[in-house]
């Protein structure tokens, strides 16, 4: 069996400054006949400030939590079997809910459970004893701002070591693979054929990722089986992400495959560490790490069968294009033939426009002279509404003073009103006077009357 590892720094790293975060191993367990791959990828952001370290220890609780797993696991399983299990109500890419009844789902869980616990062990052990340093919390991309050490307590500490795990293992009996977070891991058929073995999770979109440091078990996705399994490679999101969409991940690594039966596993892998550093530059930018086993013992048939595929794909698309230069010919008579009756139709179109001009033409006089009458009528317009101001003002002159005509009458209406009711008044006053003196004249001859009777 074919194995290889390998990890280098993005190209955006040696700008920044920051170290590689991504950590991947290969090894071989001689007790299981059991071949390992493991990839890890440190998130790298600001608050992520020792994922590289976080990567590193990993992929170390992975081994270790594997080679107590490998001891007990044994699976008994009907030939040809292949199970997926996702993550409980989290659909894959394609909307598929990869969760069903699996009879060694616990044993599976308990393997994540441990590998999760044995590196919060690692990262709390390093926490402790390597108290950040003021070079780790200024960071690249902080703008001279210092991180907050209060925001690591309480258990938090885990945090400053995100990262996420991808792990492959294959025995003469079974293989299986595991995940929590992004990545891409792809195998291959001895057909040529290639897929996913490993449900996708839709939590993991673009730079967002589910991650060690804040999931559980229960967010690790996996599948086994004894199914026809010569060649797996393994990748972080460094790799996938100068590879879009997948199927052009997959002709690299069919390339790969190529390479190694053409040359040599050793050629093969020293070609790819060459390219692994272009493919950054010119890709993702990002860390990038790879590990893939190979069966040596198909790996001729098996890449005769993917350049096989290869040529029935290129050999579709040369029908395609056929296909299409054939439409595009017939098109182009189609335009030929169209461009000539265009032409025809030009000449009639041509004198339509000559009549057009000449009607535009006079249209442009017309307007002219309706322009002219338009400036005589508001000349008229602005002379008459000028008399009729003048109108306006005299009239607004005649009637202030009819107002002032009719206060001043009103005036004098008031004051005979007073004149008449002193004059009745008066009257009244000689009315009374003209009464007294009658009566007073009425008792002086009354009076008179009483003294001559008395002789007086």
């Amino acid at each position: 069996m074919i194995t290889f590892s390998k990890s280098i720094k993005g190209f955006s790293h040696d700008d920044n400054g920051k170290p590689m975060q991504d950590w991947s191993e290969h090894l071989y367990l001689e007790d299981y006949k059991a071949d390992i791959l493991l990839v890890s990828d440190g998130h790298g952001s600001d608050k992520h400030f020792r994922s590289d370290r976080g990567a590193r220890f990993a992929v170390e609780a992975a081994k270790e939590g594997l080679v107590e797993f490998l001891k007990d696991f044994d699976p008994i399983l009907p030939e040809e079997t292949f199970r997926q299990r996702g993550i409980q109500g989290v659909k894959d890419s394609t909307h598929e809910d990869y969760t069903p009844h699996d009879e060694y789902e616990r044993e599976f869980r308990q393997l994540f459970e441990n590998i999760k616990f044995r590196w919060c062990e690692k990262v709390v052990k390093d926490w402790a004893e390597n108290v950040p340093l003021d070079k780790e919390l200024y960071y690249p991309g902080m703008q001279g701002k210092k991180m907050n050490l209060s925001y690591y307590e309480m258990g938090r500490e885990v945090v400053a070591y995100g990262c996420t795990l991808i792990a492959a293992v294959k025995t003469p009996n079974y293989w299986m693979a595991f995940q929590l977070g992004d990545g891409k891991c792809i195998s291959f058929h001895a057909d040529g054929t290639w897929y996913e073995p490993i449900p996708w999770d839709s939590r993991c979109f673009l730079n967002i990722t589910t991650s060690l440091c804040h999931e559980g078990s229960e967010s690790f996705r996996y599948c086994y089986g004894n199914t026809d399994c010569p060649c797996l490679f393994i990748g972080s999101d460094g790799m996938d992400d100068s590879y879009m969409p997948l199927d052009k991940l997959a002709e690299f690594y069919g390339l790969v495959i190529r390479v190694v039966a053409e040359n040599g596993v050793d050629y093969a892998t020293e070609q790819l560490i060459k390219m692994m550093p272009i493919i950054s530059e010119k890709g993702s930018h990002d860390d990038i790490s790879i590990a893939f086993w190979l069966d040596d013992n198909v790996v001729l048939p098996l890449s005769k069968a993917i350049l096989s595929r290869r040529l029935d794909s290129l050999e579709i698309d040369s029908k395609e294009q056929e296909s299409n230069k054939k439409e595009a010919e017939s098109r182009r008579v189609e335009v030929t033939e169209r461009t000539k009756q265009l032409q025809q139709e030009s000449g009639v179109y041509e004198n339509k426009r000559s009549e057009l001009d000449r009607k535009m033409k006079k249209a442009q006089e017309d307007k002219k002279k309706a322009e002219e009458d338009f400036n005589v009528a508001t000349f008229l317009y602005e002379d008459a509404k000028k008399n009729l101001d003048q109108v306006i003002s005299a009239f607004d002159k005649l009637e202030k003073l009819s107002s002032e005509n009719e206060r001043a009458y009103e005036n004098h209406l008031r004051e005979v009103c007073v004149a008449e009711e002193m004059f009745r008044e008066i009257e009244k006053e000689i009315q009374a006077f003209e009464k007294k003196i009658t009566q007073d004249f009425e008792e002086m001859t009354n009076i008179r009357k009483i003294l001559i009777s008395f002789g007086l």
